[in-house]
């Protein structure tokens, strides 16, 4: 083995090739928007290096995540608690238990902004540490 391939192979061992995805924080918090709690619905935590990962966020407003330490955005959604009108039409079959893979999310559906479902235009980000803590998230109108 020459010395240029052992100086990129130290090279990339050096720099994670890839990304961390090492889940070492234990978050909990709440969600508000108005000054209350925000009834239900999804946070997601989307590290600038390395896998988002997403929680529920109970009616309470209370959400709890295992994320990578490090710099943070954030995004709520809540769309999945919007009752749909129901249309006349053929009635389609229920999925499948294997179609349905996120977790239950229950709560009353309250209409945000849309730039919270964006990590670009949320403007919601926090500093992750390594060990337990808390990161509350005050949602605006505008």
């Amino acid at each position: 083995m020459g010395y240029r391939s052992l100086t990129v192979i130290v090279l990339l061992s050096a720099s994670g090739c890839g990304g961390s995805t090492d889940l070492q924080a234990d978050i909990s918090g709440t969600v508000s928007y108005g000054g209350q709690p925000l009834p239900g619905g999804m946070i997601t935590f989307v590290p600038g290096r390395g896998l988002a990962q997403s929680a529920v966020i109970g009616p309470d407003g209370h959400y709890q995540i295992k994320a990578a330490v490090g710099h943070t955005k954030v995004t709520i959604d809540n769309r999945m608690l919007r009752k749909e009108q129901v249309v006349a039409g053929p009635r389609l079959k229920p999925p499948t238990a294997a179609a349905v893979s996120s977790p239950s999310v229950s709560g009353t559906y309250v209409p945000l902004p849309e730039k919270y479902l964006s990590a670009e235009q949320s403007g919601l980000t926090c500093e992750v540490q390594k060990g337990s803590q808390v990161h509350d998230f005050k949602l605006d109108a505008s």
